[in-house]
């Protein structure tokens, strides 16, 4: 059975590259611009003006599609709710851990090649792609430790390049207690302050520390590390002083004196 080619470009370029489409349409429905989005993601389109495509196998979900991969397309990810001749909405299920952190614009560009028409639609913004969880680096005190436990308040450096940090997502499990940014956890400026006044400390113990974060994307980032209590003073030794041993007065030598005999 002969059957016509109907293929999908569907394209992630860099924002602000727009190109004019003639014959059938394509709307672009999902994402329409701002979006924070990671792992696999559903761009929606919908296309209208096919009527001449009525012989296209479409199975029981999936459109027989063609998609140039661009090195990470899958055209048995598209899938369309309805038979072509309705004006299906369709589905590309993009795996978007394929390409780099960084602001994108999506491009559907259907075409028929019996007649040959073509169409083009862009999301209407940019939107972000996040795969990469937040960087969590302690200041003070570090792995290993030994502090002191008048220590007001435990350092640690979160930051995240692309979508930031998510202050209200910050967990610290203080051996085995956890606290928020409502309860002892402050954030600013990618630097974040864990109050440890009257927690309880106690001497030559191990206390475990895991610090949790989430960027606003959503990936997640653990640390875990450990510390000690040191609350002994150092033992300080008195000076000895030298005991005599004699009465002996040291005695300065005299020189000695020559007698001129005339």
């Amino acid at each position: 059975m002969n059957r016509n080619a109907f293929t999908f470009l569907l394209i992630l370029i860099a924002a602000g590259i727009v190109f004019a489409g003639v014959g059938p349409t394509v709307t672009i429905m999902q994402p329409n611009g701002g979006e924070l989005i990671k792992g696999d993601y559903n761009i929606i389109f919908q296309i209208t003006g096919f009527s001449a495509i009525g012989n296209i196998d479409l199975g029981t979900t999936d459109l027989s599609l063609y998609v140039n991969d661009s090195n990470f397309f899958n055209n048995n990810k598209i899938e369309c709710l309805s038979p072509i001749s309705t004006d299906p909405v369709c589905y590309y299920l993009f795996d978007t851990t394929k390409v780099l952190d960084n602001t994108y614009t999506a491009i559907v560009d259907p075409n028929d090649t019996t007649p040959v028409s073509f169409a083009t639609d862009v999301s209407d913004n940019i939107f972000t792609i996040d795969n990469t969880p937040p960087t969590i680096s302690p200041q003070y005190p570090t792995q290993g430790s030994w502090i002191n436990p008048d220590l007001n308040f435990l350092k640690a450096s979160i930051t995240d390049a692309t979508s930031g940090v998510d202050a209200n997502s910050i967990v610290v499990d203080f051996n085995g207690t956890d606290y928020n940014i409502d309860n002892r956890v402050f954030y600013a400026s990618g630097v974040m302050d864990f109050n440890m006044m009257d927690l309880g400390m106690e001497n030559k113990t191990n206390y475990n520390i895991v610090i949790d974060a989430k960027d606003n994307a959503g990936n997640n980032k653990s640390y875990n590390y450990s510390i000690w209590v040191d609350n002994n003073s150092p033992t300080l030794n008195s000076a000895t002083t030298p005991t005599k041993t004699n009465d002996t007065t040291p005695r300065l030598s005299q020189p000695r004196q020559t007698v001129n005999q005339d």
